[in-house]
């Protein structure tokens, strides 16, 4: 073999760790080989082979110091995923992202939590703040009670923004379908109102308009009312990007879609280490927010005093 053809089949099959966090599967690759080297039998060890490669990458990934960071909203998942082989039942598997004071989006931390419980969030949150994080300003959830008591106890002085997606979600199938679409305008429209007291107050004229006719579905929408309309104390330019979950939800979307290529993984480890590298992937396309010297001094405020919200009219001009 050619000096020249050995060197690209060595490249080429140094692509085999990314070529499978791409979405390709090991049939693909090996096809791919044939075809364009004639180079066969990447063995079917493959993928115990990658996870090997990432596995010291990720551990020091996952122990990485956060000090530096200066993360001023948090957003916490969790996805359930078989990562073992004898697993009968998925198992959770948390994740943390931050927008940080330079607007920048930083995937923080991924770990396997068995279950959403309270005691395993707080594990989570612990490392976090072993690490370096410190309390953000506001920290967004997607509901689950375990992560909000969490979060409760380890960011105690941290503004709490509930998902207003999965809010939705929880509330729409509480009403009948006929009555969907206009209960969901008029949520909506509290939820994306100019201020927070003007969301507080359309949303409870709401409750107050369709409690007899709609109990379950009113009682849904009071409950913890106040924190989902946490992100209108924000500014103007923040809102958008820190009133759901979203994110995270199409990062474990795309996780589990280029996961799929791998019918069985071998062990929790390579599970979670594959898991991670596709996220980081993933994460590394994502834009960052709008952020300039008004909106630090602002957010630099409200974190010494979470009480106030962004209601000066002359700031959210300039800074919109």
């Amino acid at each position: 073999m050619a000096t020249g053809h050995r060197e690209a089949v060595a490249a080429l099959l140094e692509l085999i760790p990314a070529l499978y966090v791409k979405g390709m599967s090991q049939r693909d690759i090996e096809a791919a080989l044939v075809e364009t080297l004639g180079v066969a039998g990447t063995g079917r060890s493959v993928i115990t082979d990658i996870c090997q490669e990432l596995r010291p990458r990720f551990r020091q990934w996952q122990q990485r110091d956060l000090s530096a960071l200066d993360v001023v909203y948090l957003f916490l998942d969790g996805v359930y995923l078989k990562l073992r082989p004898e697993d009968r039942r998925a198992v959770a598997v948390l994740c943390a992202y931050g927008i940080t004071a330079d607007g920048r989006k930083v995937l923080l931390h991924l770990e396997i939590g068995d279950k959403e419980s309270t005691a395993c969030w707080e594990g989570f949150l612990e490392d976090l703040k072993q690490r370096g994080l410190a309390d953000p300003l506001l920290v967004v959830i997607d509901g689950n009670a375990g992560c909000r008591r969490a979060v409760r106890r380890k960011f105690s002085g941290s503004l709490v923004q509930r998902c207003q997606v999965h809010k939705m979600r929880n509330i729409m199938c509480k009403l009948p379908s006929v009555a969907r679409p206009t209960l969901k305008r008029l949520i909506q429209k509290a939820f994306t109102a100019a201020t927070y007291a003007e969301g507080l107050a359309q949303a409870r004229a709401i409750i107050g308009q369709y409690q007899e006719a709609f109990p379950a579905a009113m009682t849904c929408l009071a409950q913890d009312l106040e924190e989902c309309l946490t992100a209108l104390k924000l500014p103007l330019a923040h809102r958008v990007q820190t009133r759901t979950t979203n994110l995270l939800e199409r990062l474990f979307g795309e996780g589990k879609r280029r996961s799929k290529v791998i019918p069985r993984f071998h062990s929790e480890s390579s599970g979670l280490t594959l898991l991670y590298a596709v996220l980081i992937d993933v994460s590394e396309g994502w834009r960052g927010v709008r952020m300039n010297d008004i909106l630090r001094v602002r957010l630099g405020q409200m974190r010494t005093d979470p009480t106030s919200n962004w209601s000066d009219p002359d700031i959210q001009l300039l800074a919109a």
